[in-house]
């Protein structure tokens, strides 16, 4: 359905918890990999990569580019690049994840925001 870039940096204890308690989760790893191509990204980083208009760029000048300040910070792509669905912080638990994932896979982000859709969701 698109890409999923992850944005985080070393260090980070809030990232550290993401990985640990929420994309460690078999269920979270299941979905997405299902639906997306996930990437992790550091917004600190100086490896050169390919952004979405083909142009070698280094991940730190990326992610400035794309206004990721705080990590963690996920960003849904579709697949010519445009994004489509931003979470900064971290998730409640993987659960949240998963329906953030379906948000976007469902095509929900195109009708509301997030919130509104776990409201909806939770009636």
């Amino acid at each position: 359905k698109g890409v999923v870039l992850v944005y985080e940096m070393e260090e980070c204890p809030f990232c550290e918890r993401f990985h640990r308690s929420v994309a460690s989760q078999v269920s979270v790893q299941d979905y997405y990999r299902r639906h997306f191509v996930v990437l992790r990204m550091d917004i600190r980083g100086d490896a050169t990569i390919a952004g979405f208009d083909g142009k070698e760029v280094r991940e730190s000048e990326f992610a400035a580019r794309s206004r990721v300040r705080a990590t963690p910070t996920t960003v849904f792509h579709a697949l010519d690049g445009r994004e489509v669905a931003r979470f900064s912080g971290l998730p409640k638990d993987a659960a949240e994840f998963v329906a953030l994932g379906r948000f976007v896979a469902e095509g929900h982000y195109q009708a509301g925001s997030f919130a509104e859709y776990k409201r909806k969701a939770a009636r």
